[in-house]
């Protein structure tokens, strides 16, 4: 009765094998047919070239760099405020590690001694602090920084 059974089980799997197989060829048939991209082998290596190119490049001139720079610096300059908006609020409206808080003036003052006054407080901006990075991580111009340091300590 064994042997039945195992002669039935192979005679099935033979068979779904071959359906199996049978199925394989047919699709990858039909794929081949429908596939739109199917040409010689120049097209297809080009293809796949430009599927694995880089996305973009470090331009290693130092001319390019220079010419590049004097661009940044034709723009109208900014107010101490938007200054404050666009790079110093996101630390110092919620004093991420111990920046002091926008709306706190006696910090400010407190900060303000400490660092010799206004011009003090401008260079350490300049500079960078703690884990304030130079120009608050900005590409702010020093009078830009003065005007934002003038509006968080209110003058």
């Amino acid at each position: 009765m064994s042997t039945s059974n195992d002669g039935n089980f192979v005679k099935t799997f033979g068979i779904v094998l071959g359906l199996l197989v049978f199925f394989m060829f047919t699709v990858m048939t039909i794929a081949n047919i429908i596939s739109p991209e199917h040409g010689d082998v120049d097209s297809q290596l080009a293809r796949i070239t430009r599927n694995i190119a880089p996305v973009g490049s470090v331009n290693t001139d130092p001319n390019a760099v220079q010419a590049a720079a004097p661009a940044a610096e034709s723009r109208e300059p900014r107010t101490g405020e938007q200054v404050v908006n666009a790079a110093c609020a996101a630390c110092h409206l919620a004093g991420v590690a111990g920046a002091p808080k926008l709306d706190d003036a006696a910090d400010w003052q407190a900060r303000l001694t400490a660092v010799g006054g206004i011009d003090g407080l401008v260079q350490s901006v300049i500079n960078g602090k703690g884990g304030m990075p130079p120009r608050g991580g900005s590409d702010a111009s020093d009078e830009e920084i003065r005007s934002a340091v003038a509006f968080i300590i209110g003058e």
